[in-house]
């Protein structure tokens, strides 16, 4: 199971985090046969975007008081975009209406002091320039982008405590 999530968690990073942190403000999806189109969450009409009634009714109960919601709706997944308290997130439906994860980019000050603390305890003391977080139904992950003069790391910060490097470059 963690392995498969981590795998997923993975190819969505690697498909839509380029053009969601590059853009925030301009959110795409590249999926086929897609819809796009924003509403607020207090807007449970089945006929947006797509967007079915349980959907929207389970987005308004597990993100109460979010507006300016963009919904992308393929096949057999509906995806809603907004921003949380000025974190921007992305939250993933099946097509029955259940939430399979959501995704938070968190700037170095929005960063949670038990990961800083997480971090900092396997030697790392490079600031931390932004987080992914991906939360799925049993599993949180982390990835922690560090950066200084000479080098690029993102650790992979498990919920059980787990740190291991994701990726590493060097600068130059």
């Amino acid at each position: 199971m963690k392995k498969t999530f981590f795998i997923t968690a993975s190819l969505i990073l690697a498909v839509g985090a380029s053009k969601v942190n590059a853009q925030l403000a301009n959110y795409t999806v590249t999926a086929p046969n897609l819809t796009e189109n924003s509403t607020d969450a207090d807007n449970r009409s089945a006929n947006v975007a797509g967007v079915s009634s349980t959907v929207a009714d389970n987005f308004s109960k597990t993100f109460p008081g979010v507006a300016n919601v963009i919904w992308s709706k393929a096949d057999n997944a509906t995806w809603g975009y907004f921003k949380q308290r000025t974190i921007p997130v992305r939250v993933c439906y099946n097509e029955k209406g259940k939430l399979l994860y959501t995704i938070s980019y968190l700037n170095g000050s929005q960063v949670s002091p038990s990961i800083k603390d997480m971090v900092a305890r396997e030697g790392y003391s490079m600031p931390i320039v932004h987080v992914t977080e991906i939360k799925s139904r049993y599993n949180t992950i982390n990835l922690v982008q560090m950066e200084d003069e000479s080098s690029i790391v993102t650790l992979k910060v498990a919920s059980n405590g787990d740190v291991s490097i994701y990726e590493e470059f060097k600068k130059g």
